[in-house]
């Protein structure tokens, strides 16, 4: 997509503002500065601290690439995070452009971003390119819980060895989620705030404020709560405890009620382990990944957790073939639900800006220091092909971290603005729990190889749907299936040029 000659025309008739940023990043690392020759980039000087309000892009180096392409290749469903040909008066279009449009001029490269399939065919399609090494993309975004096809088939390189011109150190690559993921010093995933689908794709407690109201938990106490550390699952299971009412007038508790809470997507059960801090894989001594989930602790939480969908009387589970959270929530039949952010940007687009709340998911108990959120497994993940020749690796790493840098600080908070509807930059409460969903962010290896590995991280969600708290009769069917799947895993993650 060729934006250079549209830019130069536009800036002769208007000026487009660049869409600032309302949050800037930390010192982004130690990165040199480099100059422009006519062999490339070199070496210079180390680039001045990013204060939050410079342009992060000086805190990169420098190089032009003489009109380049730079091929992105994503999932059908995560092109949109691109889909910006030319400015429309659009924030959301516009604020992409001029991301783009800012990369392709400062480095003279011009970004080629391709559809490589939809959901069942992006994995087939680019493995036949990676390992055919065929027009090779500098780049592959491709869905989290996908990502075991390409490391169990060794489509991609390790993004620690790839290059020093990107800072993988910097605040804008998500260092919890990566090290999570990173075996052998290997990290054939990258994520962090490249595009908007990590913030959109992590899950938090969504509520309505004129109901929540109508019982007591107004925004003011909800909010209190969380400030002073207290947001935990006993509050919270006490808080939609008496959230119903029998809006069909039938009598009886239904599908066509109102309750308190609601569960119906599978994720919107995943997110409890990891937001109680429990992790369903650990490392060994040895650095092996070994399966955690079965434990005496796990049990008793998941009973605390099937008490809470089945017992408590404000909560509902709904058949997911029917029915949604995000529907149901925007339809008034839930006060609270735990959904992506993605859901503000959609199904409550037509709420009004006020008609709903955002809080993290709950603690454990008060003794947890963090609230931690889950998130969905089909972000998107950053991976370079293995069969990328090494003459492009700088290239490609540099102007990844570039489209990284200044997606942080000019998008990703655009899209904070235009998913909340302004609330964040103008309401200082719902900019405070987001910034706390945002902050601590589980994403488990497993999940990443939960197809691979017979669902085993789903485990839990058939559990709580069951009523059942027993992990050792659905874990033993599959228990050695999935160690040795676990090993396979593992034995994927070898460094560069190791047999």
């Amino acid at each position: 997509m060729h934006r250079k000659w549209l830019a130069l025309l536009l800036t002769l008739l208007l000026a487009v503002p660049l869409l600032a940023g309302c949050k800037g990043e930390e010192q982004p690392g130690s990165n040199s500065a480099v100059s422009e020759t006519s062999g490339g980039p070199t070496y210079e000087t180390t680039p001045p601290r990013y204060d939050g309000n410079a342009n992060i892009l000086d805190t990169l180096p420098e190089g032009h690439y003489g009109g380049k392409d730079f091929a992105i290749s994503v999932y059908d469903g995560h092109y949109y995070q691109f889909d910006a040909e030319r400015p429309n008066g659009d924030l959301i279009n516009d604020t992409l452009y001029n991301w783009m449009d800012k990369i392709e001029g400062r480095y003279d490269v011009v970004l080629d971003v391709r559809k490589s399939g939809d959901w069942g065919s992006y994995y087939g399609n680019i493995t036949t390119e990676i390992l055919a090494g065929l027009d090779v993309a500098n780049l592959y975004g491709t869905m989290a819980f996908q990502h075991y096809s390409g490391v169990i088939n060794g489509l991609f390189q390790n993004w620690l060895d790839i290059s020093d011109m990107i800072d993988l150190e910097a605040e804008r690559w998500d260092q919890d989620v990566n090290n999570e993921v990173t075996y052998n010093d290997v990290l054939y995933g990258l994520t962090g705030n490249l595009g908007v689908s990590k913030l959109q794709y992590t899950m938090a407690t969504f509520y309505n404020t004129e109901m929540m109201n109508a019982y007591g938990y107004t925004t003011d106490r909800l909010v209190q709560l969380v400030d002073d550390g207290d947001w935990t699952f006993e509050a919270f299971s006490t808080v939609v405890k008496d959230i119903y009412t029998d809006l069909d007038a039938s009598g009886t508790v239904s599908e066509g009620d109102v309750f308190g809470y609601i569960g119906c997507e599978g994720n919107s059960f995943d997110i409890w382990f990891p937001s109680f801090d429990i992790q369903i894989t650990s490392r060994d001594v040895d650095n092996t990944i070994t399966p955690t989930l079965y434990t005496e602790s796990n049990a008793t939480v998941l009973g605390m957790l099937c008490d809470f969908y089945h017992d408590n009387e404000g909560v509902r589970i709904f058949d997911v073939t029917q029915y949604s959270s995000e529907t149901l929530f925007a339809n008034r039949q839930a006060a609270m639900v735990s959904t992506r952010f993605y859901a503000a940007y959609t199904s409550y687009s037509d709420m009004g800006s006020e008609a709903y709340g955002i809080l993290p998911t709950p603690k454990l108990n008060s003794e947890q220091e963090h609230y931690i959120s889950k998130l969905n497994d089909q972000y998107t993940i950053w991976c370079v092909a293995k069969s990328l020749p090494d003459s492009e690796r700088d290239f490609t790493a540099h102007i990844t971290d570039a489209l990284c840098a200044e997606s942080s600080t000019t998008v990703y908070y655009q899209f904070y603005d235009v998913i909340l509807k302004n609330r964040y930059s103008k309401d200082p409460d719902t900019a405070r729990m987001v910034d706390l969903i945002m902050d601590h962010v589980s994403f488990d290896t497993a999940i990443m190889y939960g197809e691979y590995l017979d669902g085993y991280p789903y485990m839990i969600r058939e559990l709580i749907k069951a009523d059942s708290t027993d992990i050792a009769s659905l874990y033993a069917g599959k228990a050695e299936s999935i160690a040795q799947k676990l090993q396979t895993v593992y034995d994927s993650y070898k460094p560069r040029g190791a047999a």
